[in-house]
């Protein structure tokens, strides 16, 4: 990625820290896999063992309100990837279920736990600027 490019998960501050890891973990393996190129090569260590390439860019994850997740969520151009984490997505136990249960919701039914963005840099900066790194 270049450095007009960069990606961030905004995730709600309200939430349990296994949520939260657990948010911030799937929202990362749908990055890697919607963004070519995110990922270094694999690499060798002194020892001579290989390691599996990274992400090779920083992801900041930030604190918001749930309220400012929907709100980031709404407002996102569609130049940028979105990638939203909802309730519905983590009380389902199968992917059939979560399916299932979006196809019967509506996006004012949906409770945004999390939110992942990834693009111009000057976009993503302007909606979450304002936010705070988790620490």
């Amino acid at each position: 990625m270049d450095s007009e490019r960069k990606c961030v998960i905004a995730v709600a501050d309200d939430l349990p820290v296994g949520l939260i890891l657990n948010a911030v973990a799937v929202l990362s393996v749908a990055i890697g896999h919607r963004v070519e190129g995110i990922t270094g090569g694999d690499v060798r260590d002194a020892s001579g063992q290989i390691h599996v390439g990274i992400v090779n860019i920083p992801i900041p994850i930030l604190k918001a309100t749930a309220s400012e997740v929907k709100a980031i969520r709404a407002k996102a151009s569609t130049d940028l990837l979105v990638v939203g984490m909802t309730e519905t997505a983590q009380s389902a136990r199968v992917y059939e279920e979560y399916a299932t249960q979006m196809a019967e919701s509506t996006e004012e039914d949906l409770v945004y736990r999390a939110v992942a963005l990834c693009g111009d840099k000057k976009a993503i900066n302007k909606l979450t600027g304002n936010l705070a790194l988790y620490r």
